[in-house]
């Protein structure tokens, strides 16, 4: 029977999703837009307790119940602005994007390593909780030309 039979939240499951976008446009000749995105952190399942099993010698890991952790929650800002030009043939369009403005380090998943250790509450702990991220501030130029 799986997690005892007791529910559990799916792993992709986010109680919480918000965009919020905002466009400005003064004239033909250029644009801008930001966008704010908002999640609640996806669910994982991490093992609370290890212990050795003296029969084996091997460190057995203890999961009292499935998707028992939750990763921060998500959010960045995305910002953009275009500059267009009426030409003889077409139009052009020269854009400058920004994503993740504020440079975030969001979490895209957690991992236990061996090589940091930690102390919580006056105890010690040989590992710890890594968090890795993916997708630092990114600038984007472009040059478009419709004919």
């Amino acid at each position: 029977m799986l997690n005892n039979g007791e529910p559990f939240p799916a792993k992709y499951d986010r109680r919480h999703d918000l965009s919020i976008m905002i466009s400005y446009k003064p004239n033909k000749n250029f644009d801008a837009s930001a966008t704010w995105v908002f999640s609640s952190g996806n669910v994982g399942t991490l093992a609370m307790h290890k212990y050795y099993d003296t029969e084996s010698w091997a460190e057995v890991s203890y999961i009292e119940h499935r998707n028992n952790f939750r990763l921060p929650a998500y959010h960045r800002l995305d910002v953009g602005v275009n500059f267009h030009k009426q030409k003889k043939h077409g139009v052009r369009t020269f854009s400058i994007s920004v994503y993740n403005l504020y440079n975030r380090q969001n979490p895209f998943m957690v991992y236990e390593s061996n090589r940091y250790s930690t102390t919580i509450n006056g105890k010690h702990y040989n590992s710890a909780l890594v968090q890795l991220s993916l997708f630092p501030i990114i600038p984007s130029l472009s040059y478009n030309y419709k004919f």
